[in-house]
C-alpha cells in the first residue's frame, strides 16, 4: 500500500474543506472555489413538510446539480428539561436544475421521511450549499 505524498494529501484535504471538486479528466480533480462564494441560498422558507428557497449563482459559469445540506435542528420546548430522543437530523438534496451564470433558481425540498410532528419542541431548518457541477470549462 502506498501512502500519499504530503502535497497530494494537502490538495485532497483542501478539496474536502472547500466542499466541491471539479472533474478535469479521468480520475483527476482540483479544489474549486468555496461554495459560499460561488452559490448562495436566500429567501428560505420552512413549512411543515416543505423547505423552499432561491439559489444565486455568483460565478460566470453554468452550474447544475447543486448539492444542499439541510440541518433540521430540534429545539426543545423546555430546554432545561430536554427529552432523550431528539429528532434533529441532517439531509442532503441535489437540485437537478441548471443555474445560469449570475442567475437564480428556485428549489423545493420535501424531507423524506417527513419530520415528525411533535408538541415537545420545534424544528429550525438551515440550508448550506456543499457542492455543484460546472457545465463546460
Amino acid at each position: 500500500m502506498r501512502s500519499l505524498t504530503p502535497g497530494f494529501a494537502l490538495v485532497a484535504v483542501v478539496g474536502l474543506a472547500a466542499g466541491t471538486c471539479t472533474a478535469l479528466g479521468a480520475g483527476t480533480s482540483i479544489a474549486d472555489e468555496q461554495p459560499s462564494r460561488m452559490v448562495t441560498v436566500r429567501d428560505v422558507t420552512a413549512r411543515p413538510g416543505m423547505v423552499s428557497g432561491v439559489l444565486v449563482n455568483h460565478s460566470q459559469k453554468l452550474l447544475r446539480d447543486v448539492r444542499l445540506l439541510f440541518h433540521h435542528t430540534w429545539l426543545w420546548a423546555d430546554e432545561f428539561h430536554p427529552g432523550e430522543d431528539s429528532p434533529g437530523r441532517a439531509d442532503y438534496y441535489t437540485v437537478r436544475n441548471e443555474l445560469p451564470p449570475g442567475g437564480t433558481g428556485e428549489f423545493s425540498y420535501r424531507p423524506e421521511p417527513p419530520l415528525p410532528d411533535r408538541g415537545d419542541g420545534r424544528f429550525e431548518t438551515t440550508v448550506d450549499v456543499v457542492g455543484w457541477m460546472e457545465v463546460g470549462r
